[in-house]
């Protein structure tokens, strides 16, 4: 791959990255919150499954968005949200005191834990943009050559983020609390999304919809030529969403 290819993947490798980072920081968390909020198993384990549902809720509205706006917009946005929503969960048995006791299937939940179920809905529907958004925004930048190659680095990123959420708590749990924690992470997730906007917007990449490159009269593809070659779009989103579907059911 050229410089130019080597800088995509290097981008678009380390936010996907990011993204999963911010996936696996609650389940690693378990344990302590368990000890720290008094929870039983089975409702922190729920926060889980909350995630997961924003983020699966999320898979379409996100790629609409993808096809309609420009993607420095969407994913920096959608970076933002996940910060957003742990910088509410770290507050949350704060912000929750306030709130009232849901009771949902004759089962009890105290205003913290309903706050905490909330962040982890908006952070999941965050997280779904990484694949609606992040491989058309990939395909459209590589070359007929190289776009194998782009895709493998930007899927294998998403295991380094795997190893390196766990990890962090590991470590940072040592000095820091938990809140603390993931307070620091929301803000990261801030200033992630800002560099990536700034740096989407200094960079040559294409980054608008095909619609958009279509009125402004570029030489732009039409959906029936992405989809004509299933390699490009049609098989990289059944392949990521079947690694998704596998994932979601081993949690």
């Amino acid at each position: 791959m050229d410089r130019h290819h080597w800088l995509l993947a290097a981008l678009m490798g380390g936010i996907h990255s990011i993204f999963h980072v911010f996936m696996r920081l609650i389940p690693a968390f378990i344990p302590v919150l368990t000890g720290a909020l008094g929870y039983p198993l089975w409702k922190l384990g729920m926060l889980v499954s909350v995630y997961f549902v924003g983020s699966s809720v999320g898979l379409l509205p996100m790629g609409e968005l993808s096809d309609r706006y420009d993607r420095r917009i969407t994913l920096s946005g959608a970076l933002a949200i996940v910060g957003l929503g742990y910088l509410l969960f770290s507050v949350a048995p704060l912000v929750g005191k306030a709130l009232p006791e849901t009771a949902i299937g004759g089962l009890t939940f105290a205003g913290p834990f309903v706050v905490m179920a909330t962040s982890m809905l908006i952070s999941g529907f965050g997280t779904s943009a990484h694949v609606p958004v992040g491989v058309p925004l990939l395909t459209a930048n590589a070359t007929a050559d190289d776009r194998g190659k782009l895709l493998g680095v930007w899927g294998g990123s998403s295991k380094i983020g795997d190893a390196v959420g766990p990890a962090a708590v590991g470590v940072l749990i040592l000095v820091l609390g938990w809140q603390a924690i993931l307070f620091s992470f929301g803000l990261l997730g801030l200033v992630c999304a800002a560099g990536l906007y700034v740096i989407l917007g200094a960079s040559d990449f294409e980054t608008r919809p095909v619609g958009d490159r279509t009125e402004s009269g570029d030489n732009a593809e039409t959906w029936e030529s992405l989809l004509a070659d299933r390699r490009r779009y049609l098989y990289p989103m059944l392949s990521t969403s079947q690694s998704r579907l596998v994932r979601t059911s081993a949690c």
